[in-house]
């Protein structure tokens, strides 16, 4: 077993996890932190975690929760399987354009709004987020795509709807 943290010094929780499952598949991981966000939760299950638990769990459920892990189960805290249920409810079938598989939940909803033409201010009052945190978000989904900018952006997922 290893419990790991999603935001370490040198090295993210995703690339040790994913590490750590190439390196020693017999390992299972669990996520164990405060940040509950869609990078963090899906990255690292991608990579090869079996669970992810938020720090406010109680000693009881965090040992319950190593205990299912050890013997092959899937552990994940209330709010982390919401999250994930919210976000299979509100991404489309695959293909709905391309590149849409390279995005995460939350960076395909910060995609679609900055589609519709929505300012960064708007967006994080939509989603509850700062500013800050939809420019990262922007970034990240420009990187991913290999877009230039917000209007290839735009483009690029309006032309895939008609």
């Amino acid at each position: 077993m290893a419990l790991v943290d999603a935001r370490m010094p040198r090295m993210d929780g995703v690339e040790l996890i994913t590490r750590l499952a190439a390196k020693h598949p017999a390992v299972a991981a669990i996520v164990l932190s405060t940040f509950d966000e869609d990078e963090y939760i899906f990255g690292a299950l991608r990579g090869g975690a079996v669970g992810y638990l938020l720090k406010d769990c109680s000693p009881d459920e965090l040992v319950a929760a190593v205990l299912r892990a050890s013997r092959g189960e899937t552990v994940l805290s209330s709010p982390v399987a919401a999250r994930l249920v919210a976000n299979l409810r509100r991404t489309p079938a695959r293909g709905a354009f391309s590149g849409e598989d390279l995005l995460s939940g939350r960076e395909l909803e910060v995609a679609r709004m900055v589609a519709a033409g929505a300012a960064n201010r708007e967006i994080a009052t939509r989603l509850h987020i700062t500013e800050g945190t939809v420019k990262n978000h922007v970034s990240s989904v420009l990187r991913k795509l290999g877009l230039r900018d917000r209007t290839q952006l735009a483009l690029r997922l309006t032309e895939r709807r008609s």
